[in-house]
């Protein structure tokens, strides 16, 4: 029996929800939204109740697989440390601050009905059989919260999957395995001998199990479209990179491969995450994730519309979801890496394309039948460096050069990004995770973005001086050049160190100097002292809301952004006009990060409070409301008054309210001085004894936010 578990919201939530929009929407605009969400259910409803009874697997005649790196790949390769590579062909994983953990599966699991259970069976025996047949695989447990325990069954519908079934079960678990971005590690590390053969081996396998296991619009692994659109990626990347370095993989392997590459592009196709509200990295996976798949299918004329299709909306979103500064309108660090990351590797594959390909993409392709609107206008080919025709609209590479140059600023000396809103450690492809030994044994930190710069770096030949330094060339920088096939843009980027038009209201001094008349209440006076030395780096980002000084001794990066500008604000916190200053390497005052979403929601709300942020605040006066685990509200508004290499000052205003804070630099060392009207100054930080910085989701470290 399925279950009646849901992971759609209630009707009455739907209606309280689109009774949130009234204000925002015309009337035209929620009739159309109501109908189309009726219309929504109704169909998945009829699809729920026909899956009951059929096949969901596709059958997907006459598709073969288009490669998509260059043949022989003799750049790709990275090398795994040996206990890494033990541990995945133990089936042993480090997700989310887990640890090193077994997902090896005791049994079978229960299959939807027979005919499901029956292809099952088909495809697992392919994993036995064949040239590179393993006899002795184990299959992995895919739909596991390995924190709690907790299992979802593959018995349920994916429109019926509950996301948050009690307290400590966290989804994002059985989503982040599935996600299966350590395939493209072990294909990078595959070269030759008898160990790569058994990286190739379990690399087939491991996609024959999962196919087996997780049978199409069923199950945990069905529910999230960007999950199952990342997933695709990576799988197109890692099969398509051993076969790029000569690896002979069989026809029943392959067979089940492009089938299943092609049910994931329909099922992402029929559930995207789309809305004609601002959209989040969600719609953005989707699109890229549908990228890979349709560009690795050929056979039909409908892969190629599918790849029309994704193409105009990947451009699309990528103009929508950044600033011209460069950053992720969804003011989040973490999420800008992540959302980079779709636009550097997507892009990449565009521009390794053949030029018949390119123009097979600019074509006017019939509409699809799918939510986001569509046109049927051509898209103008624009000449790359090399004289070849493009589809890349040309100012994407300039923005993505900006992506770029945001993420080195954020980096600071010990190479390690400041942490600004949320950080799921959500990432694209990770060829290469920054591992270290912690306490004996390899973990991953997040918090290294050098990564995106090198990748960005491999498509955007333009740097400044400064960056240098931060350009990791490794595996990403590799996989992005392997996909464009060498093809490069110039990507000039703005000229000048400070982005935009910033208003001065004169000498920082008598600013400070005006403080000293306000009662000992409303005004504070922090010192830190030591010698700032050169400053060779003045970067401001305001739209993302960013405003960096740093030198060969300390990193100052300083937080102000207007929530009214377009964006979608889920993902931020209650940050404005906070500090991160790293000195010599050692934090001095830092963002805590994120911690956990839904399987801690005390967690959840502090860690993006002010008072896990080193923040001037009224006492009683709220600058942000959360409203539930991704949705807040914004009750003061920030802005930038000065910025230069004197410092910095900003004010945050309320109803009734407001706080200033300013940053002097001198030769000794940082002045800041919090001032108030409206009430009193709320101490800094004041849950610094139990909030501790995290280096990843679910990861905390021992240090404190601030140690000053």
């Amino acid at each position: 029996m399925e279950s009646t578990d849901r992971a759609e919201p209630t009707m009455s939530e739907r209606l309280r929800r689109y009774l949130g929009l009234a204000g925002r929407l015309t009337a035209g605009e929620l009739l159309h939204r109501g109908m189309g969400f009726a219309s929504r259910r109704i169909r998945r409803q009829i699809l729920r109740l026909l899956d009951r009874h059929r096949l969901t697997y596709g059958r997907w005649e006459g598709l073969s697989l288009r490669p998509i790196f260059l043949r022989p790949a003799v750049v790709l390769s990275a090398t795994l440390t040996d206990d890494v590579v033990s541990a995945y062909l133990d089936h042993r994983f480090d997700l989310l601050g887990s640890g090193w953990r077994s997902y090896r599966r005791s049994q079978s699991p229960e299959f939807a009905n027979a005919r499901i259970s029956h292809y099952s069976g088909l495809v697992q025996s392919a994993i036995g059989v064949g040239p590179l047949g393993l006899h002795d695989y184990e299959p992995i447990e895919w739909a596991t919260d390995i924190k709690s325990g907790h299992r979802w069954s593959v018995d349920t519908h994916f429109s019926r999957v509950v996301i948050s079934p009690g307290a400590g079960i966290d989804i994002k678990m059985p989503w982040e395995l599935s996600r299966m971005q350590h395939l493209v590690q072990m294909a990078l590390a595959a070269e030759q001998g008898e160990e790569s053969l058994r990286l190739v081996r379990e690399i087939r396998a491991q996609i024959l199990d999962f196919i087996a296991s997780n049978p199409p619009r069923y199950g945990v692994n069905w529910a999230c479209p960007m999950d199952i659109a990342i997933r695709v990626a990576n799988w197109v990347l890692a099969v398509d990179m051993l076969q790029a370095k000569g690896v002979s993989l069989d026809d029943a392997f392959l067979k089940f491969f492009t089938r299943s590459i092609a049910d994931h592009a329909a099922h992402v196709l029929a559930n995207l995450e789309w809305s004609e509200l601002p959209r989040s990295n969600h719609y953005l996976a989707n699109v890229t994730g549908l990228l890979f798949a349709a560009a690795s299918l050929a056979g039909r004329k409908q892969t190629d519309r599918w790849l029309g299709f994704a193409t105009r909306e990947f451009f699309k979103e990528i103009l929508l979801q950044f600033h011209d500064d460069g950053g992720c309108y969804e003011a989040s660090s973490g999420y800008h890496r992540l959302s980079a990351e779709m636009a550097v590797y997507g892009t990449a594959l565009l521009a390794g394309l053949a030029e018949p390909m390119q123009s097979a993409i600019a074509r006017p392709h019939a509409r699809l039948p799918v939510r986001p609107p569509q046109d049927a206008k051509p898209l103008a080919l624009t000449r790359m460096e090399d004289g070849r025709s493009s589809a890349i609209p040309p100012e994407i590479p300039a923005l993505i050069a900006r992506m770029r140059d945001l993420s080195a600023a954020l980096t600071r000396g010990s190479g390690l990004a400041v942490m600004i809103g949320d950080q799921d450690s959500g990432r694209f492809c990770k060829p290469a995770p920054a591992l270290s030994m912690v306490e004996g044994e390899w973990q991953e930190d997040s918090r290294d973005h050098r990564h995106l710069i090198a990748a960005a770096t491999q498509l955007i030949t333009t740097v400044g001086p400064e960056m240098s330094s931060q350009i990791v060339n490794g595996a990403d920088a590799a996989l992005v050049l392997a996909l464009s096939k060498g093809r490069r843009f110039s990507g000039q980027g703005p000229q000048s160190d400070i982005y935009g038009e910033l208003v001065s209201f004169g000498e920082l001094g008598a600013v400070a100097a005006a403080a000293d008349l306000l009662p000992a209440t409303r005004v504070r006076r922090t010192v830190i002292d030591f010698r700032p030395g050169r400053i060779d780096r003045v970067r401001a980002f305001p739209k993302f809301g960013v405003y960096v000084l740093a030198g060969d001794s300390f990193h100052l990066c300083i937080r102000c952004f207007d929530p009214r500008l377009p964006g979608v604000y889920g993902h931020s916190h209650d940050d404005n006009l906070g500090i991160d200053l790293e000195i010599a390497g050692e934090n001095a005052i830092t963002d805590p990060g994120t911690y956990l979403y839904t399987p801690d929601p005390a967690s959840r709300d502090l860690y993006r409070s002010a008072s896990a942020h080193f923040v001037p605040r009224i006492v009683g006066r709220n600058a942000m409301t959360p409203l539930a685990p991704f949705a807040v509200r914004h009750d003061a508004v920030a802005t930038c008054l000065h910025f230069g290499r004197d410092g910095f000052a900003g004010r945050l205003e309320g109803a009734g309210w407001h706080v200033q804070r300013l940053v002097k630099v001198g030769p000794d060392g940082f002045e800041i001085i919090d001032t108030c009207e409206g009430g009193e100054l709320a101490p800094l930080a004041s849950s610094r004894a139990i909030v501790r910085v995290t280096s990843g989701y679910g990861r905390k470290t021992k240090r404190s936010i601030c140690i000053v």
